[in-house]
């Protein structure tokens, strides 16, 4: 009777040697697929910044006015001299650019006092707005000079009605420059100054009445 032969002694020894090397290649293997994937990551990620960094840059955005109340004093005018005030309510806004966006509409509307009437032009629009680094620009349809009726108080009323609304009730805000249809104007009828940004003018305001009286 043939008996099955026993394996070498040599084969097993073999095989269990062997079994370290497996393990240490398949280590370095995952090691290598590893380093790959992240070497991939990191080059696409950088690639990315890179793209993005070479887009247009976008406007500043404007700080979060979290805060930021609902009344806000317009000014028109009562006595075609001076600027009056009149409390009036927007929305909250959530940003510098929306509350003087909400300030300039509501400035357009006109008073609700019958006591009062807006300095600005019939039928004058606002074109756009662009607000930057503290800087408001603001661009006016053609009624602003076309419509514009008077000498240099009518001028200087309908100007700083809208730099004194925009500057006294948007802090982050420090100078207004004026646009006609999209084109810088040196003046509306010939009086004021408008080839750069305006500062707020505290002396045609009329004063204030006391809530007592």
């Amino acid at each position: 009777m043939n008996e099955t032969p026993s394996p070498p002694v040599n084969s097993v020894e073999g095989s269990r040697s062997r079994a370290p090397w497996r393990v240490i290649v398949a280590s370095f293997f995952f090691l290598v697929v590893g380093l790959g994937g992240m070497w991939v990551y990191y080059t696409l990620k950088e690639g990315t910044a890179v793209g993005l960094g070479a887009l247009e840059p976008l406007p500043p955005a404007a700080p979060i006015e979290s805060l930021a109340p609902n009344r806000v004093r317009l000014f028109y005018t009562s006595d075609g001299a001076l600027l009056a005030p009149e409390m009036q309510e927007i929305a909250r806004s959530a940003s510098t650019y929306e509350r003087a966006s909400a300030i300039l509409q509501a400035l357009v509307r006109g008073p609700r006092s019958s006591a009062l009437r807006s300095p600005l032009p019939r039928g004058v629009k606002v074109r756009g707005l662009y607000v930057a680094d503290g800087a408001a620009t603001v661009d006016f349809s053609a009624e602003l000079r076309n419509g514009l009726r008077g000498g240099s108080s009518a001028e200087l009323l309908c100007v700083y009605s809208i730099v004194n609304s925009l500057l006294l009730n948007c802090s982050d805000l420090r100078s207004v420059a004026v646009l006609v249809e999209g084109q810088p104007v040196e003046t509306l009828s010939g009086y004021l100054d408008l080839s750069v940004p305006l500062v707020e003018n505290l002396t045609l305001l009329a004063s204030e009445p006391n809530p007592g009286d």
